[in-house]
């Protein structure tokens, strides 16, 4: 399977067949993470909003660079969401954070708005492999 890597901006987007990850920095590291699924869409699309909002609600832990992995298994997406932490930080606080995020239902109703699958140029539905 060939990797293929874009910068836009200060965000790296990484494609590696069903797996796309979106990283500040690389190589992409999770010190902490959670993990949902939500249906088929706009991966890329997904993945930015959710940092987005994981941003907002960690901002002001010191050393937070977010990170998203989205896995198309299916006729899901299996999402794992959190980042690396450059500096100490308490963990079970901020994987609760993350998860309230993650799991919060106005959250996902906005981002599958966003990323409803749109046309040829979409993420397609890919068989499962590992990242």
């Amino acid at each position: 399977m060939h990797q293929k890597t874009i910068k836009r901006g200060n965000w790296f987007e990484i494609y590696d067949g069903p797996c796309f990850t979106l990283a500040r920095r690389l190589p992409a590291r999770f010190d902490i993470s959670r993990e949902i699924s939500m249906p088929l869409m706009s991966a890329p699309r997904l993945a930015h909003q959710i940092r987005q909002d994981i941003w907002r609600k960690l901002q002001s832990i010191r050393g937070f660079l977010p990170v998203v992995e989205i896995t198309h298994r299916g006729a899901h997406l299996h999402i794992r969401a959190g980042g690396e932490l450059t500096c100490p930080a308490p963990f079970e606080r901020s994987g609760e954070r993350i998860f309230d995020v993650l799991s919060n239902r106005d959250n996902q109703r906005r981002w599958t708005g966003f990323a409803a699958a749109r046309g040829p140029h979409c993420h397609k539905q890919k068989a499962l492999l590992s990242c």
